[in-house]
């Protein structure tokens, strides 16, 4: 074990480095602001470079809160893991025992809440972006569930859906009688002195991040507020929705002390010490589900390898999450191994600067190659993907096949606008992807059933008709 004196020589070098490596990318990348906390073993760094928002003059730092958004699954699966510990729940139960609206449904027999951690529950979800999904309460969900076709035996397929965690929302609160977000706080938060922040609460505290994203027109970035949410008909967020989207705002400084408290660092010889259950650990660090090798564009996020019941693990070994709300982007990524803990803020909608960051960093520090190992060459023939694929709601992804290409366009119910790919096999075999959007990143796969399904980012999309089909 390195001593604590040797530590902080060591991250005074690294955080020298650090700091010079924000630089270069803000100034190659023109991002108004980036910030990252550091641990090892519990002893920190931080480095930030850039403003807290546009409008306002004032540097962002580690302590700058950032909406926490779709991290608060994380935390909710630690909730749920902690109440399996001390059998208040069975993660292997159907879901119909703990909610009797669902009994006599299919996913009420065959979804468990391992499968809803781990998002495999299978059933066709439900887009966000459609206006009025987020104003959705416990009884449309319900009614949702009882019609929703089930695309993918449950455990078999990951496929990222938000709809799944109001559902775990509702389990811990009829389990325990008190709010999910209410024991988020109480089991994670309180126990390391964080208290708990909304976003926009004027409390005199420090400034929040602001929220950014790219203009294409000008490949400059430009502001954007909550306001702009609800002109786009998507605001207006339903209390069961907070188990999916916590309207907390935290700073990468505390999102480094979660992390130190699921690897057990804090105070580790002292019986008063707050901690997680061994239990806890072990499950997050437990794979569930291998995600689907993709192909992606240059700005396309870096998916991980696996998911357990709650958490991501990435091929460089380490686990955590990844985050992104309206204009920000936040994540972090901890190895119980090395004792290391790495935060990153982006008050930008960019995933892949936040992918990159926080890739090399780890990279750095624990001396892996955190590059995604290339997909082996398919074993089927691209004419065989073609067909109508369904996906969350009202999406639909169409696959042709034209002169040696699949060609891909995905109609989306929350806009009207429709995007396309192409998908190719280069001399070695292996697919290469094709398309107007950077950001986009294809997979195909096949299902337990020996049919098809194609990734789109972490969306799966089911085969509903085919050649002879």
């Amino acid at each position: 074990m390195t001593s604590s004196a040797a530590r902080r020589t060591e991250l005074g070098g690294f955080k020298d480095s650090l700091d010079a490596f924000l630089a270069h990318v803000r100034r190659e990348t023109k991002v108004p602001g980036l910030t990252v906390a550091v641990s090892i073993e519990g002893t920190r760094a931080r480095s930030s470079t850039g403003v807290v928002a546009l409008d306002r003059d004032e540097p962002i730092t580690a302590e700058t809160p950032f909406h926490l958004g779709c991290i608060t699954k994380l935390f909710l699966a630690i909730v749920v893991l902690e109440l399996a510990w001390q059998e208040r729940v069975d993660l292997n139960a159907p879901i119909e025992e703990y909610l009797p609206e669902l009994r006599g449904t299919i996913h009420g027999r065959t979804v468990t809440p391992s499968h809803l951690l781990s998002h495999t529950s299978g059933y066709r979800g439900l887009n966000i972006m459609e206006p009025g999904t987020l104003s959705m309460r416990w009884d449309d969900l319900v009614e949702h569930l009882r019609t929703a076709p089930q695309h993918f035996t449950p455990g078999t397929v990951f496929s990222y859906e938000h709809s799944e965690s109001p559902s775990v929302g509702d389990i811990v609160r009829r389990v325990t009688r008190e709010s999910p977000v209410a024991l988020l706080s109480e089991i994670i938060l309180a126990r390391l002195g964080i208290e708990p922040r909304l976003v926009g609460a004027d409390d005199g505290g420090p400034a929040e991040a602001g929220q950014h994203v790219l203009d294409p027109a000008t490949r400059e970035f430009k502001q954007v507020r909550w306001s702009d949410l609800a002109a786009a008909g998507t605001a207006g967020l339903a209390p069961e929705w907070e188990a999916a989207f916590s309207r907390h705002a935290l700073s990468v400084e505390g999102l480094v002390s979660i992390a130190e408290l699921i690897m057990g660092q804090l105070g580790a010889h002292s019986p008063d010490a707050p901690r997680l259950s061994a239990a806890t650990l072990s499950l997050l660090q437990r794979p569930a589900v291998e995600i689907v090798p993709v192909v992606g564009g240059p700005l396309a996020e870096t998916l991980p390898a696996t998911f357990s019941l709650g958490a991501s693990r990435w091929r460089d070994g380490f686990y955590g999450i990844a985050g992104a709300t309206y204009g920000q982007c936040q994540g972090f990524r901890f190895d119980a191994r090395t004792g290391i803990a790495v935060a990153v803020g982006v008050n930008a909608q960019q995933r892949y600067l936040r992918d990159l960051v926080i890739g090399r960093i780890c990279e750095t520090l624990a001396g892996t190659d955190p590059g995604a190992s290339p997909a082996e060459p398919p074993d089927f023939e691209l004419e065989d993907v073609v067909g109508e694929y369904h996906g969350a709601r009202n999406d639909r992804l169409l696959a042709d096949f034209d002169d040696g290409r699949l060609v891909l366009v995905l109609e989306s119910g929350a806009s009207p606008m429709k995007i396309r790919a192409e998908l190719v096999r280069a001399p070695d075999g292996r697919l290469v992807l094709s398309s107007p959007a950077p950001e986009l990143a294809v997979g195909v796969f096949r299902t337990d059933d020996d049919d098809f399904g194609i990734m789109i980012g972490v969306s799966a999309y089911r085969r509903v008709r085919g050649p002879g089909r």
